[in-house]
């Protein structure tokens, strides 16, 4: 069953209406008529909100998810967790595994909090990091030197983003 089916059966159980549990919750009415209704997703800190007010926790209304399963999968935020699983299953060799966890950490340092790093996040990332590996190469080429390229971003994207 969706979030916001959940939602509503809590809210139901309770007879609250939309209008109680939006104020109660600290969110507007249309935002939870649109929860309830699946047009968007609410966020974890918004999930605590609505399940302390529905005397729940937040995995009740996920049907069971933990915040890093529940945001990887609805709100497309990759975690640490599913990021190692997918480092861990690629066919990468260990060197460039290796490389790749290093610059998913340095990533994710930048962010500071995983909240922050979002798939434009990311996206920017992979672009500057892929600029960085364009202009080694050009510049060894110039001087002669072979290069190849350590980070190849359709892969970092793959490891970092989950699965559509």
């Amino acid at each position: 069953m969706p979030v916001g089916k959940r939602i509503k059966h809590f809210r139901e159980k309770l007879e609250l209406n939309q209008g109680e549990l939006a104020t109660r919750a600290g969110i507007k009415q249309a935002l939870l008529s649109h929860y309830e209704n699946g047009r968007r997703t609410p966020d974890w800190p918004r999930l605590n909100q609505i399940s302390a007010v529905l005397n729940c926790q937040p995995s009740d209304l996920t049907g069971g998810l933990t915040r890093q399963e529940y945001e990887e999968k609805h709100l497309g935020r990759p975690t640490l967790k599913g990021i190692t699983r997918r480092i861990t299953s690629s066919s990468l060799p260990p060197y460039k595994t290796t490389l790749y966890y290093e610059v998913i950490i340095e990533i994710m340092r930048s962010a500071c909090d995983m909240s922050e790093i979002t798939p434009e996040t990311l996206q920017r990332t992979i672009d500057a990091l892929y600029a960085i590996e364009i202009a080694k190469k050009d510049a060894l080429e110039v001087a002669g030197l072979d290069y190849e390229m350590n980070i190849d971003p359709i892969i970092l994207q793959g490891l970092l983003c989950p699965p559509e």
